[in-house]
């Protein structure tokens, strides 16, 4: 799609409107610097596209039971099995729910192996089922 550019006057007719007709025009001063705007407007949900958090869940707690008792687990796991290219920007979703599992008795987050807030703590953590 080509788009052209009115920098002044958007609504302004000038010379550009014969030779682009049917083109789209985008307002330049509307347009943040240095942005693509030749990829089309953002996406209104950063996320899109992104596991949910209940396919998170699935996903961890499939993990958890996987394991012997007492094993323990990366998150990243989750991560990498659900969005294998674009893994890492889905770590904090994936402590969120870790988080809201372990709140729920049904996920044990750790660190060096003593019980943290997943969404506290800083450096790697590992999940397991909970010790009953």
């Amino acid at each position: 799609m080509k788009l052209v550019m009115t920098a002044l006057d958007p609504g302004a007719p000038n010379e550009a409107d014969d030779a682009h007709a049917g083109a789209s025009h985008v307002d330049a001063t509307s347009v943040a610097p240095g942005a693509d705007i030749d990829a089309g407007a953002p996406s209104a949900d950063p996320d899109a596209g992104a596991p949910s958090a209940d396919a998170i869940a699935q996903a961890l707690l499939a993990l958890a039971r996987e394991r012997r008792a007492g094993a323990t687990f990366c998150p990243s796991e989750a991560a990498r099995a659900l969005s294998p290219a674009r893994w890492r920007p889905l770590m904090p979703r994936v402590r969120h729910v870790a988080a809201r599992l372990q709140r729920d008795g049904l996920l044990r987050v750790t660190q060096g192996g003593r019980a943290v807030d997943p969404l506290s703590s800083r450096g790697p953590i590992r999940l397991s089922r909970p010790m009953h």
